[in-house]
C-alpha cells in the first residue's frame, strides 16, 4: 500500500454529487486502516464509511482513493546436487541469487540420489546455509559443489546430497 485517503480532494469530477461543502478534506490514518485490511492478502474489499474510517468532513459526499503496487510471489527454485557432483545454477541477466535454504546431508529415501550406502536419512551439515551463501550470495552465476572437503561428513557411510532453495531477485 502506497497511499490511502478516505475523504475529499477533488471537485465534484470524482464521485459527483451535490452534497460537496469542501474538497480539502482526509480521514487521519486512512493509510494505516486500509493497510491493516489489504497487505499481504491477494484481494480485499474495503467499505468506505464514516463507520469505517471516522468522518473528516461533515455534510460532504466522500470517497476513498488507493494507491497500491500488487507484488508478485517469488516460488523458490529448488535444486539437488548428488554427493561427487557439480551443478550451476544461474540467474537470469540482471537479477541475483538469493539463497534461501541449504542443506549438505540426507533427508530422503533412496529415491533421491538413489545409492545402495543409506544408513540415515536424519543428517545435516550445520555449516550448509552459511557456505552455499558464501559461495552464491549476490551472484547471478554459481557452481554448487556437493562434498565433504567442504561441508565435513555429517552421516560416514551415506551417500549424501546437497539441497538448496533460492530465488533471483
Amino acid at each position: 500500500m502506497q497511499s490511502a485517503n478516505y475523504g475529499r480532494t477533488t471537485n465534484g469530477s470524482v464521485c459527483p454529487h451535490s452534497q460537496i461543502r469542501t474538497t480539502a478534506c482526509g480521514a487521519t490514518g486512512s493509510l494505516l486502516t486500509v493497510k491493516g485490511w489489504c497487505d499481504g492478502k491477494t484481494s480485499c474489499e474495503i467499505q468506505a464509511s464514516n463507520l469505517a474510517f471516522g468522518d473528516p468532513c461533515p455534510n460532504t459526499y466522500k470517497y476513498l482513493q488507493v494507491g497500491f503496487t500488487c507484488r508478485t510471489a517469488v516460488v523458490p527454485t529448488n535444486v539437488i546436487v548428488c554427493e561427487h557432483i557439480t551443478r550451476i545454477i544461474l540467474c537470469p541477466p540482471r537479477s541475483t541469487i538469493n539463497v534461501l535454504r541449504a542443506n549438505y546431508g540426507r533427508t530422503e529415501g533412496a529415491s533421491v540420489c538413489p545409492s545402495p550406502s543409506i544408513l540415515t536419512t536424519d543428517c545435516s551439515a550445520p555449516n550448509s546455509l552459511t557456505i552455499v551463501q558464501r559461495w552464491c550470495q549476490g551472484r547471478r552465476r554459481c557452481h554448487l559443489k556437493a562434498q565433504n572437503m567442504f561441508f565435513g561428513d555429517p552421516c560416514m557411510f551415506t551417500h549424501k546430497y546437497l539441497e538448496v532453495d533460492y530465488t533471483c531477485t
